[in-house]
């Protein structure tokens, strides 16, 4: 499984699933189903990572509901589609950025589908892209107002982002955390438009606990507990992550159900996905442990 993601604001419980093979193919299905529902993406497009809204919209006395699904693609765009009809795609140019790895949400309520936000990451650039879409349009389906805003990260262009985490009104902070691929593992936060601050740094797989690099592939922000992660090493970690204290730099590597995690990882409000690394495609679902503030 290439991503998972469960929208904010969602009283529906969906969680949603990319899967990256021979063939690329969307997953769908609420949560307590036992399997997902799986269908084409009508794109040409490869894409590397997937997030999710939750959108309601009335007119005319008529109500519809809908999952919109953004994927971020190989070739720079920013793909949109309904989670009911993946096969009719909106494709947006990303300008500047060449490949795009990583999204993310910002963590609001978007239901009336208007000026949804998500960050953007790939290769050494981070970005921001809003749009808004239209569930009553006549051919079914309507993206407009879509806007992209790509900045170079301030570490230069050698930098390749592996990993984003949308975090805007969980906390005090307003820029989003990254993990940076190269000789040192580093987590970052943005902290205005041209500057960043490092959190975390080490020599050491933060998911093995040995020394090498550590290809992270997912962070998630849970309130007042943690900045989880996964990667394509086997394992789940974590920083301590408290409301006014900030991010500590003390990193811990967690048993359990946890250290099965790899890939991808997703949180509905009160429990951890992740894919299974012991059984290929099959999803595990936990309680979120606690990240230790020392």
């Amino acid at each position: 499984m290439q991503s998972i993601s469960t929208p904010f604001h969602d009283n529906q419980a969906g969680i949603f699933a990319l899967v990256r093979g021979n063939s690329q193919r969307f997953l769908s299905a609420q949560i307590g189903d036992r399997s997902f529902t799986s269908a084409s993406i009508n794109s040409t497009d490869s894409y590397n990572d997937i997030t999710a809204f939750r959108v309601t919209q009335s007119s005319n006395g008529n109500t519809k509901s809908d999952y919109v699904i953004v994927a971020c693609s190989n070739e720079g765009n920013a793909d949109i589609f309904l989670a009911s009809n993946p096969g009719q795609v909106d494709s947006n140019d990303l300008g500047s950025m060449s490949s795009c790895v990583s999204i993310a949400a910002k963590p609001e309520d978007y239901t009336n589908g208007i000026a949804m936000k998500a960050y953007i990451a790939g290769n050494s650039r981070l970005g921001e892209i809003t749009f808004s879409v239209n569930l009553f349009d006549n051919s079914g389906f309507d993206v407009t107002a879509f806007n992209s805003s790509v900045s170079v990260i301030p570490e230069g262009s050698a930098v390749e982002i592996r990993a984003v985490a949308g975090i805007e009104n969980l906390f005090n902070d307003i820029y989003p955390h990254y993990a940076i691929q190269g000789s040192t593992n580093q987590i970052k936060r943005r902290t205005s438009s041209t500057t960043s601050s490092e959190i975390y740094k080490s020599t050491s797989n933060p998911l093995t606990g040995s020394l090498g690099k550590a290809n992270l592939t997912d962070l998630i922000l849970i309130p007042d507990n943690g900045l989880f992660m996964v990667g394509e090493d086997q394992g789940l970690a974590a920083l301590y992550h408290e409301q006014f204290g900030g991010v500590l730099s003390s990193m811990t590597k967690f048993s359990g159900d946890g250290s099965r995690c790899i890939d991808a990882l997703a949180w509905d409000g009160s429990q951890l996905w992740c894919h299974d690394g012991t059984s290929e495609g099959r999803l595990i679902r936990f309680t979120p442990p606690e990240a230790p503030a020392s």
